[in-house]
């Protein structure tokens, strides 16, 4: 179950941040980062962001990235996007599911989600999520249909 802010406890930390879509590279598969700003070593940390469907009411627990003696450096904290960023958390969290999509189309469900979930075939809600329909249990993707 996703957690949200409200159910952070007191006096656990909560960075909150802007998405960035980083498109594919040669090397690397596309990724969804949330920059957050660290009172402590003031500057950013970068962390991956979630899992699809890219929520954007949710927070994450995070190892720090902080410099040693940070308060964080210990326990680590928690992420969650910036809401005085919205719209442009959502454009970016548009492009990855676009992306993701894209992969799906190409190369069908399970090549193109298993960096993403590395957990064998996408769920049928991680389907729904990115507006897919799971593929029939035994159809051929031969002919070039997925």
């Amino acid at each position: 179950m996703p957690l949200r802010r409200r159910a952070l406890k007191p006096g656990q930390a909560l960075l909150v941040g802007r998405l960035d879509f980083a498109p594919a590279t040669r090397t690397r598969d596309a990724e969804l980062r949330l920059s957050v700003w660290c009172p402590y070593c003031r500057r950013e940390h970068e962390h991956g962001w979630g899992d699809p469907p890219f929520r954007l009411d949710v927070v994450e627990h995070r190892t720090a990235h902080c410099s040693p003696g940070s308060p964080l450096a210990r326990d680590g904290y928690f992420i969650g996007a910036d809401p005085s960023h919205e719209e442009h958390n959502r454009d970016q969290a548009k492009k990855m599911k676009a992306w993701l999509a894209k992969q799906l189309t190409q190369q069908g469900p399970h090549e193109a989600c298993i960096a993403v979930v590395n957990e064998g075939p996408p769920s049928a809600a991680l389907l729904s999520s990115l507006g897919l329909e799971p593929a029939e249990p035994n159809a051929s993707r031969e002919g070039g249909e997925p």
